[in-house]
């Protein structure tokens, strides 16, 4: 969609500029922003994010 990077999964729901929006507009961009340099894969990046969040974040985010 941005035309910027090739798309992937991770591009798509944690870097491009508009998901970085959504992240900052919940108040989880910080602990997302820890995470990315780190992340070898989506899949990894997915669980690391979600093992660090707390119920009531999880419940914010859509993924309980």
């Amino acid at each position: 969609m941005c035309e910027t990077f090739a798309e992937s999964h991770t591009h798509l729901f944690f870097v491009w500029a508009k998901a970085l929006d959504c992240w900052k507009n919940i108040g989880l961009h910080t602990v997302l922003s820890e995470l990315l340099p780190l992340a070898n894969n989506f899949t990894t990046l997915l669980f690391d994010f979600m093992h660090r969040l707390s119920s009531q974040q999880q419940q914010t985010a859509g993924i309980l």
